[in-house]
C-alpha cells in the first residue's frame, strides 16, 4: 500500500498530537522519532483507503496496518509499539471529539491468552459513577444505563427514536409495523442521564431521527454499539465488556427483588384453587424464570 497521498486532514491531527506530545507530555526526543515513524507509516497505509477524515476510519482498516502481511518479520517489540502509537493517538483524536469510537477496540483481547470468564462482578453504580461533559460521554453513558436498567435487546435500543422517549412516565416505547408495541420502564435514577443525552441529541439537525446517533448524524450500529459498551467498561475498570453481560446483571438483579418480596399463599387459601391459581399465575408473571420457559 501507500500509492495514495495523505490528505492534509489526516495529517494535520497527527502534528498537532506529536506537538502534544513533545510539550505537554514532555516525551524523549527518542521515543519522538518512534510516534512520528509509526503514525506516519500508518498514514501512508491508510491514504490507500482514501480517507478524508479520520472520523471515517473502520476497526478493519485500523486493525489491518498491525497485521499487514507487508511487516511478517517485525518483532513482537516493535508490533507492541505500534499497538502503543496509534492507541494513544486514536485516544487523542477522541479527546480532541475526531473520532466516535476507538478502532482497536477488540484487538488488544485478541492478543491476549488468557480465558476472560463468561461471568464478570458488576459494580453498576461505579460503571455509571462518571461526569459525562460531551456529546461522546453522555451518548455512551445514556446507553449503558438503559442497556443495565431495562429488560432490552440491543437491536431493540438501536430501533429506538426521539419519540421513543417518554420522560412524562419514564418510559422508552418501540412501534414496529405489524408487531405488538414494546415499553420499557424506566428508573427514576436514569432519568437525569437520558435527559442530559437528549440535550446533546437535539442540537443535531439530521434526517435520521434515531435516538442513539454518531457525530455526523448517522443512527448507530449494531457493531458501534458493542464497542461503546466495550469501551466504557475498559475505561471503567472491566476487560471485555459485553452487552450480554449487562443485561445478565439486570436479569439478576430483578431476580435477586423478586426473591426478595417473595409471594407466600396463605395457609387458609389452600382450599380456595381460584385463589391459589390466581397468586401463581401473579408469580409466573414476575417470576424471570418463569418468564425464560414462555
Amino acid at each position: 500500500m501507500g500509492s495514495f497521498k495523505p490528505s492534509t486532514s489526516l495529517i494535520t491531527p497527527i502534528e498537532d498530537y506529536l506537538r502534544y506530545l513533545q510539550h505537554q507530555r514532555r516525551i524523549s526526543d527518542s521515543s519522538l522519532i518512534n510516534y512520528r515513524s509509526d503514525l506516519t507509516l500508518f498514514c501512508g497505509f491508510i491514504a490507500d483507503y482514501r480517507l478524508l477524515s479520520w472520523a471515517d476510519i473502520s476497526c478493519v482498516q485500523a486493525q489491518a496496518f498491525l497485521n499487514d502481511v507487508q511487516f511478517p518479520t517485525l518483532s513482537k517489540a516493535t508490533i507492541a509499539r505500534r499497538y502503543s502509537s496509534l492507541r494513544g493517538f486514536f485516544d487523542f483524536l477522541r479527546r480532541q471529539s475526531l473520532l466516535d469510537i476507538d478502532p482497536l477496540v477488540g484487538y488488544e483481547s485478541v492478543q491476549k491468552t488468557s480465558h476472560t470468564p463468561a461471568m464478570v462482578d458488576i459494580d453498576h453504580q461505579q460503571l455509571l459513577d462518571y461526569s459525562a461533559e460531551n456529546f461522546i460521554a453522555r451518548r455512551d453513558k445514556a446507553i449503558l444505563t438503559i442497556v443495565l436498567n431495562c429488560k432490552i435487546t440491543l437491536p431493540q435500543l438501536l430501533q429506538l427514536d426521539l419519540f421513543s422517549v417518554d420522560l412524562a412516565n419514564s418510559q422508552l416505547h418501540i412501534s414496529q409495523r405489524g408487531i405488538a408495541n414494546s415499553s420499557f420502564e424506566l428508573p427514576s435514577g436514569s432519568l437525569a442521564t437520558l435527559q442530559e443525552w437528549l440535550s446533546e441529541r437535539v442540537a443535531i439537525v439530521t434526517y435520521d431521527q434515531g435516538l442513539f446517533i454518531s457525530q455526523r448524524g448517522r443512527r448507530l450500529s449494531l457493531r458501534a454499539v458493542q464497542l461503546v459498551i466495550n469501551k466504557v467498561g475498559r475505561l471503567r475498570g472491566i476487560s471485555a465488556l459485553t452487552a450480554k453481560m449487562l443485561q445478565r446483571d439486570f436479569l439478576f438483579r430483578q431476580e435477586d427483588a423478586l426473591h426478595a418480596n417473595k409471594i407466600v399463599v396463605p395457609v387458609n387459601s389452600r382450599n380456595d384453587d381460584s385463589r391459589s391459581a390466581s397468586l401463581l399465575a401473579t408469580y409466573q408473571q414476575l417470576s424471570l424464570k418463569a418468564d425464560k420457559h414462555d
